[in-house]
């Protein structure tokens, strides 16, 4: 960041500030062809800094459609990041919000056992059992790219969420695009009151298993993982730089 970027960044301070924030990258391909470089300039130009202290996981159906290999590099780090604190980054791989929904349709068992006993669909359940830890509503949502439509992202996580789009391509969206997201969204959503919904025991349980379930796969991809760092850098960093090589494979 730069000094002014620095000393600007307490403004955002003057209301609440999103805890969950999604983002649509949007334009990577048009950002590219607009200055006569290949689709992959466009997508590079768009990669994130480093990402530190942040655990990383995946949702969408990246083990059914991602090579092989990609998928336990995922999973390895996903793994590794696993109780990284205080942030969490998702990435959204072969996703669609219906797809999601399904997901979590899907997890209810067909019969009951003494866990599951009387166990129900709810809103609860269902915005979680997709997810591998307990996933806060989205507070904000900003799309880059001038498209006017959520693209089936995340439907049922953002019902309540102030939806900023702007104009800009993702590789353009600078600080200053999102302090002035933040703002508008302090004027439209920030004092807005977060609805916490009773949670059953059963349901707590039955998240538990289930989740039990996917991390014991994806630990299993994760030792099929062949991508060892070398050098002396902390653990953080070497987080930073298989995220950064997933982002470029």
């Amino acid at each position: 960041m730069s000094v002014l970027e620095i000393l600007a960044a307490p403004m955002t301070q003057i209301g609440k500030i999103p805890d969950h924030v999604a983002l649509i990258l949007d334009g990577n391909r048009r950002y590219a062809k607009s200055r006569g470089l290949p689709a992959l300039k466009g997508h590079q130009a768009g990669d994130a800094g480093t990402i530190m202290d942040t655990s990383f996981q995946v949702i969408g159906n990246w083990e059914g459609l991602l090579p092989v290999k990609l998928q336990h590099r995922m999973a390895h780090l996903m793994i590794k990041t696993r109780h990284f604190k205080p942030y969490r980054f998702n990435m959204a791989v072969a996703y669609t919000g219906r797809q999601g929904i399904l997901q979590s349709l899907n997890a209810f068992p067909d019969s009951k056992d003494e866990i599951m006993d009387n166990l129900r669909p709810s809103e609860y359940l269902i915005a979680q059992a997709q997810h591998l830890v307990d996933m806060s509503p989205v507070d904000m949502l900003i799309r880059t790219g001038g498209n006017l439509r959520l693209s089936d992202f995340m439907m049922w996580e953002t019902s309540q969420a102030y939806i900023h789009f702007v104009p800009e391509t993702w590789p353009e969206f600078s600080f200053w695009k999102l302090v002035h997201a933040i703002l508008l969204y302090q004027v439209y959503r920030g004092s807005a009151e977060k609805v916490n919904t009773p949670v059953e025991p059963n349901e707590h349980n039955f998240l538990d298993e289930i989740r039990n379930l996917r991390w014991t796969r994806i630990e299993h991809l994760a030792r099929k993982d062949t991508y060892h760092d070398g050098g002396n850098l902390d653990f953080s960093s070497k987080c930073a730089q298989g995220l950064e090589k997933i982002l470029h494979f």
